[in-house]
Order: structure tokens, then C-alpha cells, then sequence
């Protein structure tokens, strides 16, 4: 802001007076809307309470107006909430359902990882209403598809490279102990899907939950820079809405969470990673894969 200010007589000076307000950045986050979906078939018995546990690190690094659905698969799929604000979730009720659906055998013995996927991307809302909000799917999976019946590895494929959601991102979470292979190159494709290989124990599921909020953390963080006033004015306006700015989480990068231009960039094949897939996690009850 800038002042000029005249001497009362001829020959005084001219002075200019500028006032510069601070610049200042301020980090906000994006409203997101986020679809948790969770593999309970039987395989996954010892490695539940993991995946329970870790979406509720995805409760507390959510702010009370970002929407949360989720949906679990076996054999058939289940959407156990449509998209409700974070406060109406029901957390402790949550891990109860999915314990029940997890014993229910009414499921089925198998995993239909295909058509889990390709059931929730035919499902997450395109709606206008939903515009604001950043889409986020994170999907949680043991095994390797072996049920599926509407879709095949080729059409979900297709369908990640180009799933028709603005400005979606998409994690695929896999323990499967000899790696799902498949999944991992079809993540690899895409720029806006990540894979994530898991040891499956309980403490590394966790950890890798952790990891994940703290990518789609950085996703969702937008700066903003101006003077102070109007930093002021923005912080309060986004307070008033429910999407101001929250608590920063740090990120922890366990050196397993690929994008798609990380795998990329390691290559292609069947034969990539196998040495580190070899070994690792546990037995699988049924000697089926993915059931």
C-alpha cells in the first residue's frame, strides 16, 4: 500500500510512503472422499485386526466433513457404508462387520480380486455434487484372483489405465506372500495407482497404512501463498467449512510403495521382485491362492 504525502509549501519534498504487508504460505488440504475396500475372504483370519487398525490411522487423518465408504469382497462384494462424513462412521462397528463378513460362509471359499476392483470403480460416484472432493481408493488384498466371473485381468487392465474418475487415485495394498505379479504390473501402467507389497503380519499392515495416509497426505496438501490478511481471511473461511488446515503427518517411506512411474522405471516381467517375494509372509490356510 502506498501514501504520498505533500509538504504545506512550494519546495518542500515529495515523500512516498509504501507499506508491504509479509508474504506468507499456508498449506491446506483438499476435501477428499475415500474407498476403503477390504479382502475378506478366509485366508485373511490372522491378518483382519491389521487392516482394522490401520484404517483407523485413515479416522484420524481425515477432518470431520471428508467422506468415507467401505466395501469388502470375498467372492461376491459387499458395500458395507456408501459415502458417509467421518463423523457419522461408526469405526468400532466397522471392525465388527468386517470381522462378522469375514466368518460369514455365505461369501464364499475364493477371492474375486478382478471383479472387487471393477466393483468399486463402476460404483465410486461421478456425481457433480462430489466435484470438490478428491477421490482416493485404497484397496486391501491377500491373495491372487481365483472366483472372479464379470472380470478379467485384461479388463481391469483397461479399466485402471482409464477409470473415468476426475483426479482419482488408486492403492492397491497387497500380502499376498509370493506377490501378486499381475497386480503389480497392471499398478505399474498407471500414473494415478500405486502398489504396495506387505509382509503379511499384523505390525507390517499397519506400518504400511501408515505409509499410505502419508502419500495420500501429500496428495491432498495444496499451497497457498499471499499476504497475511489475506492468508488470515482464507485460514478462517476454510475453518468455517470444516477443511482447514489439520495436523501435518509425517510421512514414512518404507521403500515398498511404488507409483506408477516408480514401477515403471524398475521394469516390466514376470521375473522382477520374485527373489524378495520368495520366503516372506505366511502359509496360506488353503492352499488356494487368494482364497
Amino acid at each position: 500500500m502506498a501514501n504520498l504525502a505533500r509538504g504545506g509549501g512550494f519546495g518542500h519534498n515529495l515523500s512516498l510512503v509504501v507499506d508491504v504487508q509479509e508474504q506468507q504460505t499456508v498449506q491446506v488440504l483438499r476435501p477428499c472422499r475415500i474407498i476403503i475396500g477390504v479382502d475378506v475372504s478366509y485366508s485373511m483370519e490372522d491378518l483382519i485386526d491389521g487392516v482394522i487398525n490401520g484404517i483407523g490411522g485413515i479416522n484420524s487423518a481425515l477432518n470431520d466433513k471428508d467422506l468415507v465408504s467401505v466395501v469388502d469382497f470375498a467372492m461376491y462384494q459387499k458395500t458395507i457404508f456408501p459415502y458417509l462424513k467421518r463423523w457419522k462412521v461408526n469405526w468400532d462397528d466397522l471392525g465388527d462387520r468386517l470381522r462378522s463378513d469375514l466368518r460369514n460362509g455365505s461369501r464364499g471359499d475364493g477371492t474375486a480380486l478382478w471383479d472387487a476392483i471393477g466393483y468399486i470403480l463402476e460404483t465410486t460416484p461421478r456425481n457433480a455434487k462430489f466435484k470438490e472432493y478428491k477421490p482416493e481408493l485404497i484397496i486391501f488384498t491377500d491373495g491372487e484372483d481365483n472366483s472372479s466371473v464379470k472380470h478379467s485381468q485384461s479388463s481391469i487392465r483397461e479399466a485402471l489405465r482409464n477409470p473415468g474418475i476426475a483426479h482419482v487415485h488408486i492403492t492397491v495394498i497387497d500380502a499376498y506372500p509370493r506377490s501378486n505379479y499381475a497386480l503389480r504390473e497392471i499398478c505399474g501402467e498407471a500414473e494415478h495407482c500405486s502398489y504396495v507389497r506387505v509382509h503379511a503380519s499384523k505390525k507390517a499392515i499397519e506400518r504400511a497404512f501408515v505409509d499410505v495416509i502419508a502419500a495420500v497426505h501429500r496428495r491432498l496438501t495444496v499451497s497457498v501463498q499471499g499476504s497475511s490478511n489475506s492468508i488470515d481471511a482464507l485460514t478462517s473461511s476454510l475453518n468455517r467449512l470444516g477443511i482447514g488446515p489439520r495436523m501435518s503427518l509425517a510421512a514414512v517411506d518404507g521403500g515398498n510403495t511404488e507409483s506408477g512411474d516408480e514401477a515403471r522405471s524398475r521394469g516390466r516381467g514376470r521375473g522382477r521382485g520374485r527373489g524378495q517375494g520368495r520366503g516372506r509372509g505366511r502359509g496360506r490356510r488353503h492352499g488356494r491362492g487368494g482364497a
